[in-house]
């Protein structure tokens, strides 16, 4: 019975991986290396293999009856690590496999978001690799052209802590 929001989890996540001015390192880091990273082990380790994300997300999954969540931390872009949490529920239990696929088509969205948005490290230096699609199983998400977005300078200031 107990109830967490998805923001609230993310607000979790930013604090236990150091993104708080106050946060301990040692402790973040040890955290962070208790979670499974994406294609490679633990509940992640047959996810997230194909391209680019693999290895760029530490996360932790759950699953009940009627609920299936992927929280963790996505560090595709090293300037802008982005703490996240999806977390699907519902009265009618869906297929395991379809929320978890749309759960990874979200991530992919969100990296794609990352990589375009990316400011150069160096000037010259080439973009880093935008991932591509994963497999669309269920119904493809609309896409946006992500072609067309702009940096969100108020999301930026909010992964930096300043607001």
């Amino acid at each position: 019975h107990t109830r967490i929001s998805a923001h609230e989890l993310v607000s979790i996540l930013r604090s236990a991986a150091g993104f708080e001015p106050d946060g301990d390192s040692a402790l973040s880091q040890a955290w962070l290396s208790s979670l499974s990273v994406a294609g490679t082990d633990g509940t992640l380790s047959s996810r997230f293999r194909a391209g680019e994300v693999r290895g760029h997300i530490r996360g932790k999954t759950g699953t009940l009856s009627n609920a299936i969540a992927l929280s963790g931390i996505l560090d595709f872009d090293p300037q802008r690590p982005l703490a996240f949490s999806l977390v699907t529920n519902g009265d009618a239990p869906l297929s395991k496999g379809y929320v978890r696929r749309a759960h990874e088509q979200v991530v992919g969205l969100l990296c794609r978001y990352l990589a375009r948005t990316r400011k150069p490290d160096a000037p010259g230096a080439p973009p880093p690799p935008v991932p591509q699609e994963l497999p669309a199983e269920p119904p493809p998400i609309p896409s946006t052209d992500l072609e067309d977005l702009e940096p969100d300078s108020a999301l930026d200031d909010e992964a930096a802590g300043q607001r």
